[in-house]
């Protein structure tokens, strides 16, 4: 029997050969060609995969000017194996008039040692994201050689703020391929990060291993109410909202409560909406969107704002206003500030 090796290609993940093939000269022919392709070494040393040969058969076609092909795909890159064109032969065997049971013999009629070329790196894993002295420190464990030499790594960073749509920023750092680390000193609060490594080699980049990080909001300011007019069941308040990138304010509350006061503070889950029941108990009089303009507000007119009854004062008693002002930012509890 003849075979005749028309051409082969190879990649990172599959062998494929092309040859044809004249059967034996005489005697029973093979029904199947089988090309089975075995892993023989890792150019890298040891890398993990649990599968190590693979096969793929066709019908056979007695010609030598319409070669066929073979492939084994699904290989591993940057990887040695051992090929071998298998003739099958297939056949029956009866035992009594019942049972039956088929056999296949192979004959190698072509073998060859062939290499599947470099692939991209496996994706890399970020092992440690913190904040620490206001930076943010970035450690990674190192790649491994598996799919061909690492040269290096690369560091994405993109930035932006949920409160400030037009504040985005973006960084890209080259890193050496025997670092592990890698220290950022650019972060600001109230910011949201998403920090992206990749690997590099010959063949390109690897996926890349995406994080995300939120920087804590500042502290939040006090400011002052004003009172403009007062008359027998209403205070007319003013304050002035104040903007800064980082305490993104999410709203204002005007808390009311009887003089003397209640053993109860402002951040107590009790201060809510007023209750007749418990009318010395403080109360939320009114919120206001945190992006309002400067702002006058009207205690204790009856109507309803922000889904809170803005109930009418008692005349001949001493009331407390106050402001509350909150804000509530990614990862952290609500924080408030009179």
């Amino acid at each position: 029997m003849e075979f005749f090796l028309v051409n082969k290609s190879v990649s990172a993940e599959s062998i494929r050969v092309w040859g044809s093939y004249t059967g034996p000269s005489s005697g029973r022919k093979p029904s199947e060609l089988q090309l089975e392709c075995s892993l023989h070494k890792y150019h890298a040393g040891h890398c993990k995969n649990s599968k190590r040969t693979w096969s793929e058969s066709e019908p056979q076609t007695y010609s030598t000017f319409s070669p066929q092909s073979w492939n084994c795909s699904d290989l591993h890159p940057f990887a040695e194996y051992q090929i071998n064109l298998n003739a099958l032969y297939v056949r029956t065997q009866s035992f009594h008039s019942f049972s039956q049971y088929r056999q296949t013999d192979k004959n190698r009629i072509y073998t060859d040692s062939i290499s599947t070329t470099q692939g991209v790196p496996r994706k890399p894993v970020i092992t440690y994201l913190r904040e620490r002295n206001e930076k943010l420190i970035i450690k990674w464990s190192k790649s491994d050689n598996c799919n061909g030499p690492i040269l290096g790594y690369q560091i994405n960073i993109t930035s932006w703020r949920d409160h400030d749509q037009n504040f985005t920023r973006k960084w890209s750092f080259p890193i050496a391929v025997d670092q592990t680390d890698y220290i950022f000193s650019e972060i600001e609060c109230a910011s949201g990060y998403i920090v992206s490594l990749q690997a590099q080699s010959s063949m390109g980049w690897s996926l890349s291993n995406d994080l995300p990080f939120y920087t804590k909001a500042g502290q939040l300011p006090i400011i002052p109410l004003s009172i403009s007019k007062i008359t027998d069941s209403t205070v007319i308040v003013s304050f002035k909202p104040v903007s800064s990138a980082c305490t993104p304010i999410s709203f204002y509350q005007i808390l009311v409560e009887r003089v003397p006061r209640s053993q109860l503070n402002c951040e107590s889950p009790a201060t809510g909406r007023f209750d007749s029941r418990f009318p010395h108990r403080r109360y939320i009089s009114l919120q206001v969107p945190g992006t309002a303009p400067e702002t006058v507000v009207t205690v204790g007119d009856g109507t309803e704002i922000g889904g809170y009854k803005n109930v009418p004062l008692e005349l001949d008693r001493d009331y407390l206003v106050t402001l509350r002002v909150a804000s509530q930012w990614r990862g952290e509890t609500e924080t408030l500030r009179y």
